[in-house]
């Protein structure tokens, strides 16, 4: 059997540190559990919270680092709350390219929240006085916000890592020729794929989250790549069971041998399914494929009568 390809992952995102992978001892009907502790960048704190900027504005030598809840990013997006009211009232300015919109308190609570608005600057250690008559326009210092809407899409850009492609194999291929023959059931199988989980745990001066992103394989699909041929499901439990003459499993009869092919090969795709499941309530479990693709040779029987 002749192998083409293998891969057809979606394009893996890099944050920052990749993450080591342990295999655990516990075994499932579709292979090993491995879970893979992931160490994520970007949401450090940044020195500016830390950073005493005071030592120069007598009589303002008191250094003060204060969250603002006035101010949000989604993304590039800033938003200003500009009063303060009961939730559903309160009144949102929306900077974005340089324009200026509003919107409400329901509208904002929708966003994901990706950062908050750090005050840091200086003031009068008797009477509170900041140094800027505004504090919002003192020293704004913009703050990862550390939640599961933010942590797990970043874990999540790990995931294609660590998901392979299905390995296709066909148990009863002739050995000599490495052919398989039409007519026939012939079954195929892949390696048993592990169940992939992603823990990473996150921590800056806004708070303390553990995400996870779990990956289970859910089913196989095969295209035999015949005219014709459509597509095979199966159970990953099949796929990946042991194999016997009396008793087939995933299996498919090819109608045509692959001489009619300008390669003398047919070319097959095989599809592992995923049921994607994470700690967010934010993104919803979904289905995430990984693929293969092969060629296969099929010959026909020649029967030779003699009398």
């Amino acid at each position: 059997m002749r192998r083409l390809v293998a891969a057809g992952l979606a394009a893996t995102a890099v944050i920052a540190t990749a993450g080591t992978a342990g295999a655990a001892g516990n075994q499932s009907s579709t292979g090993a559990t491995i879970g893979v502790e992931v160490q994520l960048g970007g949401f450090q704190t940044p020195p500016e919270v830390w950073r005493d900027p005071c030592p120069d504005h007598d009589p303002y030598t008191e250094h003060y680092s204060i969250r603002d809840d006035r101010q949000y990013k989604s993304g590039d997006v800033k938003y200003l709350n500009t009063q303060v009211a009961p939730p559903g009232s309160t009144q949102w300015v929306v900077f974005e390219n340089g324009e200026v919109t509003q919107t409400d308190g329901d509208t904002w609570s929708t966003a994901v929240k990706t950062h908050v608005h750090w005050l840091v600057g200086c003031r009068d250690p008797l009477t509170k006085e900041p140094l800027f008559p505004n504090p919002i326009t003192s020293n704004p210092v913009w703050v990862p916000l550390v939640t599961q809407e933010t942590v797990v899409p970043a874990l999540y850009a790990y995931l294609d890592r660590y998901l392979a492609p299905p390995a296709l194999s066909w148990p009863g291929e002739d050995r000599q020729f490495g052919w398989l023959y039409v007519n026939t059931a012939q079954d195929f199988r892949i390696d048993a794929p592990p169940t992939i989980t992603l823990t990473a745990t996150v921590t800056n001066v806004t708070g303390s989250v553990t995400g996870t992103v779990t990956a289970t394989p859910s089913g196989v699909t095969f295209e035999p790549g015949e005219p014709g041929g459509g597509v095979v499901p199966c159970s990953v439990g099949a796929a990946t069971a042991g194999y016997s003459t009396l008793t087939p499993g995933c299996h498919y009869r090819y109608q045509h041998s692959s001489v009619i092919s300008p390669t003398n090969a047919f070319g097959t795709r095989t599809v592992l399914w995923w049921d994607v499941t994470t700690s967010s309530p934010t993104l919803p479990d979904h289905s995430l494929p990984t693929i293969s693709y092969d060629a296969v040779e099929v010959a026909e029987v020649q029967a030779v009568v003699t009398g």
